[in-house]
Formats: C-alpha cells, structure tokens, sequence
C-alpha cells in the first residue's frame, strides 16, 4: 500500500504509466479504491518478474498509432540463462 501511494505523489517517469492509470480509477471511483488498485497491480508485476527472474522496464511511449504488438506491462522477457531450478537439480 506504501509503495501505491508513494507512486501516486511523486512524479517520477519511469512510472508515469502506472500512476495515469490509478489517476483514472481515482477519477472514477475515488483515491483509496485507486490505491489498492494499484498495489495489487504492483503486487502482479512484482510476482511476474520473480517468476521470470526478470528486472523491471517500464514499457516505452506509445506511438501516436497503435501498433499490433501487445505491450509487456513492464515485464522484461527472460533471460538466456539457466532458470533457479535447473541450477539447483
């Protein structure tokens, strides 16, 4: 919850997406349900990038046409390496 409401007050740019996106629920059905919003959203991409062995990047600027690729929600692809598993066995 701490983590939410520091991106919802500072105005750092590597999070500016995730912070327009809790501004438009806050808009619609108020700040605390935006808060919690968006601690389980951080909750997600926090749990994807363990999963994945991954570091987070922020997704990059749209372009004024959408595209077809889907973005990757700040998720990083996985990294050639072997995964924990594999080094363990």
């Amino acid at each position: 919850m701490q983590s939410a409401l520091c991106i919802l007050r500072l105005k750092n740019p590597d999070t500016a997406h995730l912070r327009q996106w809790a501004e438009g629920i806050a808009a619609r059905r108020g700040k605390r349900i935006a808060v919690v919003a968006l601690a389980r959203r951080l909750a997600g991409i926090l749990f994807a990038m363990m999963r994945d062995g991954t570091k987070y990047q922020p997704p990059k600027q749209r372009p004024s046409q959408p595209s077809q690729a889907e973005p990757t929600g700040g998720v990083a692809p996985p990294a050639q390496s072997p995964s924990c598993l594999e080094a363990a066995a």
